[in-house]
């Protein structure tokens, strides 16, 4: 197999990448179906969809596309396909980093894009960087390779979005003050709202000194995944 690779040809199908490649296909479908039907924010819908591309791009490369004419399926062509998926998938990586998912006042929405949209991506851009590897596309390839260069590019566009998360993280602990603090401008805040004689301000001052400790949890339960990905993706432009 690694013969017909250097020549240029596809490996040749068996059973199983067939029905595998099949079955990814169709669990797109029936995650394209969802996204149409239900009510995402900017940001989550479109790592959704980088999700989505990523495995349109494992398919690609493994199988090939569908239709057309299969004289025409050389390895040649299906890099140029995977290389042109990978660019898409970069510009939405990069609209997520201009979208309001990423400003200090959505940390906890952070959190929650960690493990539902954050990890996935990640793991599919390792698994598809895997694959290129196995193809000749290796990272060192960024500069020789289309599709090498494509990922590198999705790589590094994905580490400034996580570095903009870290960013945003530490401005959502500064809160209060932060370290479990109430700063001046909430102790006003405190005075003002006590003022109202609605609640007592020891009750208002637990309740903010509560979301604080919260946040400051964030560091040490969010953080070092964030970071550990970033520093992994470093590995793409290394020489």
């Amino acid at each position: 197999q690694q013969a017909s690779l250097k020549k240029g040809k596809v490996p040749k199908s068996t059973d199983e990448t067939v029905y595998r490649c099949h079955s990814l296909r169709h669990s797109l479908l029936r995650a394209k179906e969802f996204l149409q039907g239900v009510d995402m924010d900017g940001v989550d819908r479109v790592l959704w969809e980088a999700c989505c591309q990523l495995c349109e791009a494992i398919i690609v490369v493994i199988h090939g596309s569908d239709g057309g004419d299969k004289s025409d399926d050389t390895l040649a062509s299906r890099e140029k396909a995977a290389a042109s998926i990978i660019d898409s998938t970069t510009q939405l990586v990069q609209s997520a980093r201009t979208s309001e998912g990423c400003s200090p006042s959505t940390g906890a929405r952070i959190c929650q894009l960690l493990p539902d949209r954050i990890v996935p991506l990640f793991v599919l851009l390792e698994t598809v960087a895997g694959l290129f590897s196995r193809f000749g596309w290796g990272k060192r390839k960024r500069n020789t390779k289309a599709a090498s260069g494509a990922l590198a590019d999705l790589a590094l566009t994905f580490r400034d979005l996580l570095s903009d998360m870290l960013c945003a993280m530490s401005q959502y602990r500064s809160f209060g003050g932060g370290h479990n603090t109430v700063g001046v401008g909430l102790e006003s805040l405190i005075e003002t709202g006590a003022g109202l004689g609605v609640v007592e301000e020891d009750s208002i001052r637990r309740a903010l000194k509560e979301i604080i400790s919260s946040r400051e949890l964030t560091e040490e339960r969010v953080d070092p995944f964030l970071a550990q990905m970033r520093e992994s993706l470093n590995t793409f432009e290394e020489p």
